[in-house]
């Protein structure tokens, strides 16, 4: 008998011992099957917003690509029309030469051999580009419909489109299935997550959203402000010591700007503004146009040390209008085509083009009337150009080149020659080209040559409160106008500036314009709330050695064109078509998001909109002597949970492809059982692949510990399972 008992223990013991490993082993294969549930639901949820947001991007720059691409033919043949107008302008100047020999006579032939030169380069690449076009079929590539066919860019978004609509039509169904399938190979014999039918927290947006919301004026495709933001930036005018954005605005441009500003760096920097001075006593300003000044080369740029105060986004169409702009700039010095509207800008009628097809593609109407855009001809014959005028036709542009020259020695004095050939002094190694709007004639008597110098002049408050400094510098501008000379030699004409009318227009102005200036800038300086009554007296000293300025401007040519109507790429029949791309944005309509905040991924919202519970389950059952080795769970099964969160940390957004995954701690038992048990007998969980009775029992049993248990229990209890004892009572 002893021995019988004493068999029957050491077999007890021995499968206790089994019991109890075997149980450890299944709780920790159903707790990885739990977190691979959770995970799997949770990544797939991921790496469809992350799709969803790669297509967004990929759509816009396809958009973008339309009006940029379709406006290259067309610019690219009217500037070859200039370059060619130029060259030919130039050639005939040549032939006439420049008047008396002299220093400025030889460095004028110097400039214009060395226009010719680049004005030859510049025409071989323009017509290596046209032809380039020519081969491409722009016209297939960017137009909406082409002989019933999309154009391959309109092709490509829609396609994408689709992609993305399958995307997240899909995402739910996938989730699950990742989460039942990852269970399974983890050694779990049922696992699932909840929610049951996850949702993508999108919405399919609307064909205008690519350009311009209604809710506020910065645009996508331009600007680069996503609609998932909800605010657009403000762009203020601001004075000195007053920034443009408050601190908290600036957190959340730099905490949700995008992807164009946080991932791709389209970003202007917005500097805090100063007073300074400029390191010189002067400053020359001359007309704007294509070349360099003396003292300021072409290309040259101090970098700038003043504090950051915020970013300027911009999209994709901004984007390729740069890299455009960038192209032709490093090309192109003189064939840059211009009008009268924008005629100190590098885009000129590219982005002319630009903006009108931009408004084809999103205008608000059913039809738009056609725009158009100036074609120009260019007239090089001075007098023909001036007969022309007199018989009242209209002139868009006259083209001067203009050289320069500013220094300390005038003309006649020895060391006038060697100074024009100083870059510092003169421009003539790189003229500028002039385009100014409509009829310039320097042979009027009417026009007049304008030079402008900045002066630093030092300003010392008389008994100035401890706030004010006894000193500080302004600028003040100083600018002078007088008839051009008689034209000599050829079509071209002379100004010159000497030091002492620059000191005689000084004089005139201390009394009175320099003294409003002053107080003009000391209101900019300082508080008016700190000093209602205005500035306090004060002394100012002017200290200028002005320089002498001669300008010379030799006649180009007169564009005499007209208005051509713009393509239009948009061809569709209604201003939104059912079948046009559209972004999807992050659903701001659910939940507790706040549109106007720069976080929107508070424990709150993120529990309930981008958190996944993952569930598993394994038979309880002893292996060796079942029915003398029981449990006392409720449900005979081990269970385990894991819970999951999907977060960006980037831009929250669906736009910035940075959308990850995470395992967290278990929140909330008690709600996660209601979501199971309002998905029981739900159609959405049998197309899911979850099984009624699984999901019935786990939420019942989950259910035990919201009635029994605090949260922290809960957690506690659920890491841990629910107590087996291996001996039935």
């Amino acid at each position: 008998m002893v021995t019988v008992l004493a068999i029957v223990l050491l077999a007890g013991l021995i499968f206790f011992v089994m019991n109890v490993g075997d149980q450890v082993n299944r709780r920790v294969a159903v707790q990885n099957a739990t977190d691979s549930a959770a995970m799997g639901a949770a990544v797939q949820m991921a790496r469809a917003m992350n799709t969803l947001a790669a297509n967004n991007i990929a759509m816009g720059r396809l958009l973008a690509m339309v009006p940029v691409v379709d406006s290259q033919p067309v610019h690219v043949e009217v500037s070859l029309i200039q370059a060619n107008a130029f060259l030919l302008a130039v050639g005939e100047q040549l032939a006439r030469g420049f008047g008396p020999a002299g220093p400025l006579q030889g460095a004028t032939a110097q400039a214009f051999a060395n226009i010719q030169v680049e004005l030859q380069r510049e025409r071989a690449i323009l017509e290596k580009v046209n032809s380039e076009l020519s081969q491409f079929d722009v016209v297939a590539k960017t137009t909406y419909s082409v002989d019933g066919e999309y154009g391959a860019f309109w092709a490509a978004a829609r396609d994408l489109d689709n992609f993305s609509r399958a995307t997240s039509a899909s995402a739910g169904l996938s989730a699950q299935t990742n989460a039942g399938s990852y269970a399974r190979l983890s050694q779990a014999e049922a696992g699932f997550a909840a929610p049951i039918a996850p949702a993508l927290l999108a919405v399919r947006g609307q064909w205008r959203h690519w350009y311009r919301a209604p809710e506020y004026r910065d645009t996508l495709l331009v600007h680069g402000w996503i609609p998932d933001l909800g605010f657009g930036p403000k762009m203020k005018f601001w004075v000195y010591g007053i920034e443009p954005y408050s601190r908290s605005e600036i957190e959340a441009l730099l905490v949700r700007s995008g992807p164009f500003a946080k991932l791709f760096r389209w970003r202007d920097v917005i500097h805090e503004g100063d007073l300074s001075a400029p390191n010189t006593e002067f400053e020359f300003h001359g007309e704007s146009g294509f070349g360099s000044h003396p003292v300021r080369p072409a290309g040259s740029a101090a970098e700038d040390d003043r504090p950051i105060l915020g970013y300027s986004t911009y999209g994709p169409v901004t984007w390729m209008r740069r890299k455009v702009h960038s192209y032709w700039r490093s090309n192109l010095q003189y064939a840059v085509v211009q009008h009268a509207r924008s005629y100190s800008g590098m885009g000129g009628v590219f982005d002319d083009l630009v903006n009108a097809k931009l408004r084809y593609m999103f205008t608000d109407g059913p039809v738009v009337a056609p725009e158009t855009f100036h074609y120009p001809a260019w007239e090089v014959d001075y007098p023909e150009a001036r007969r022309r005028i007199e018989l009242g036709e209209r002139v868009e542009l006259t083209a001067y080149f203009r050289i320069e020259i500013v220094g300390p020695y005038g003309p006649g004095e020895p060391a006038f020659a060697e100074m024009i050939q100083d870059p510092s002094h003169s421009n003539v190694q790189d003229p500028l080209l002039l385009l100014q709007p409509s009829w310039r004639d320097r042979g009027s008597e009417e026009e007049q040559a304008r030079v402008g110098l900045t002066l630093k002049v030092r300003v010392r408050p008389i008994s100035a409160p401890p706030l004010i400094p006894s000193e500080f510098d302004i600028r003040v501008p100083v600018y002078i106008s007088k008839p051009w000379g008689i034209m000599t030699g050829g079509y071209f004409w002379d100004a010159k500036f000497s030091p002492a009318e620059f000191l005689a227009k000084i004089e005139g102005m201390k009394n009175t314009t320099i003294r409003s200036i002053i107080r003009k800038q000391f209101a900019f300086l300082f508080p008016a709330i700190l000093f209602p009554e205005g500035m306090p007296e004060f002394e100012f000293d002017v200290e200028c050695d002005p320089p002498w300025v001669i300008l010379r401007d030799i006649f180009v040519g007169a564009d005499f064109g007209g208005e051509r109507p713009i393509r239009n790429p948009a061809n569709f029949a209604s201003s939104e078509p059912a079948d046009l791309p559209a972004p999807y944005l992050l659903d701001t309509r659910v939940g507790d998001y706040d549109v106007n905040g720069p976080h929107h991924d508070d424990d709150e919202y993120r529990r309930e909109h981008f958190s996944y519970l993952g569930v598993a389950r394994r038979s309880a059952t002893a292996t060796a002597w079942a029915d003398r080795f029981g449990t006392d769970n409720p449900i005979g099964e081990i269970v385990a949970v894991a819970q999951a969160e999907v977060y960006n940390p980037t831009s929250w957004d669906l736009w910035t492809q940075d959308w990850r995954a995470q395992l967290v701690p278990v929140t909330g038992i008690g709600n996660w059982a209601m979501r199971m048990n309002e998905a029981i007998g739900d159609g959405e969980a049998v197309a899911a692949g979850v099984n009624a009775d699984d999901l019935e029992q786990i939420a019942r049993y989950l259910g035990l510990f919201e009635a029994s248990a605090t949260e922290g229990e809960q957690a506690g209890l659920i890491a841990g399972q629910a107590k087996v004892n291996l001996i039935q009572h």
